[in-house]
């Protein structure tokens, strides 16, 4: 579990539009509170959740909730995700679907297939994802 405090920081809003860059007196400061946890289901299987509320409801994403699973096989992890975003001005519900491979033991690549669902319209994205670990 956790908190993050965000001020000043140019986001996008719901729309993708990157908001204008405030003056230092017109910047505010943010608070999200989220919590994540990852729970061993059976030998191989694990079971995710994960969520977040922002207390001001000024703009932007205000509750986020998600669950999901992966399997794990030696170096390989196969996983899907669910998610519901509430934004103020629209919801949006995605998916995901991806296999994380370790290269090295330093090294993890993976890729992802991310579907995405929302008032203005479906959308697919392709992600490649990387991590080292020092």
């Amino acid at each position: 579990m956790g908190a993050g405090i965000h001020r000043g920081m140019c986001v996008g809003d719901e729309t993708g539009v990157e908001e204008a860059v405030a003056s230092p007196q017109q910047k505010r400061m943010t608070c999200v509170l989220w919590a994540c946890a990852e729970q061993r289901v059976c030998r191989r299987g694990y079971a995710l959740l994960q969520g977040s509320v922002r207390p001001s409801v000024e703009g932007g994403c205000r509750n986020y909730a998600g669950a999901g699973g992966v399997v794990k096989y030696d170096k390989v992890s196969f996983g899907f995700f669910l998610d519901y975003a509430d934004y103020t001005t629209a919801h949006e519900w995605a998916g995901e679907v991806s296999c994380r491979w370790a290269c090295t033991s330093r090294v993890t690549v993976q890729p992802a297939i991310h579907i995405i669902r929302n008032s203005n319209g479906n959308y697919a994205a392709g992600l490649l994802r990387m991590y080292y670990v020092w």
